[in-house]
Formats: C-alpha cells, structure tokens, sequence
C-alpha cells in the first residue's frame, strides 16, 4: 500500500507515519522499497498504528 492509503485507513497524517517511521515505530519488517524507491507498506502495519 502507499503512505496515503495507510493515512487514510488509520487517520492519520502522513507526515505522522513518517515520522514512526524515522523513529522505529514502524520497522523495515513493514515495508518493501519498489524498484522506484517508494514504499510499499504491508496491510498488516495498520493494526500497529
């Protein structure tokens, strides 16, 4: 999923899940990097947030 879909799902900005991001919060076991760099977070992230 893109930021802005697990924005939306757990209402909450995406400068927010940036930051759990930078912080450890949301750990690399959550997210894959697409040949373009972006993320591709896995569904399961938004029963951590």
């Amino acid at each position: 999923m893109k930021i802005s879909e697990v924005a939306k799902m757990v209402d909450l900005p995406i400068s927010t899940i940036r930051y759990y991001e930078k912080i450890g919060i949301i750990t690399d076991d959550y997210i894959r990097r697409e040949q373009n760099n972006y993320r591709d977070y896995a569904l399961e992230i938004t029963h951590h947030l």
